[in-house]
């Protein structure tokens, strides 16, 4: 099962008992499985779509996503315009889903 099915299929309950950082990672392999360029908020619809009903769900990703920009994993996309979704996967970020840590 992919990535992405995997994620839609999570039931809120699930979702929102994962530690922040493994519910990032799991958002960001989803991520990576779209073709650039990267928007987040079309990205999002298809997890909303999911779990609209469920707040805290929604929560959850709402933090894993906060948590994903914070370390710098998914940065606004600058040939596109900042505001309106348009990301890209960082080189911490894609060194992060292979498991290597860039700071060590």
């Amino acid at each position: 099962m992919s990535s992405r099915l995997a994620l839609l299929a999570m039931p809120g309950e699930k979702l929102t008992a994962l530690p922040v950082d493994e519910l990032a990672r799991l958002l960001l392999r989803d991520l990576a499985l779209d073709k650039p360029p990267l928007n987040l908020d079309n990205w999002v619809r298809s997890i909303r779509r999911q779990h609209r009903k469920d707040p805290a769900a929604m929560g959850a990703v709402s933090e894993a996503v906060a948590w994903l920009r914070h370390h710098m994993y998914v940065v606004d996309d600058l040939r596109y315009s900042a505001s309106d979704g348009w990301v890209i996967i960082s080189r911490q970020g894609r060194a992060w889903l292979r498991g290597i840590d860039l700071d060590a």
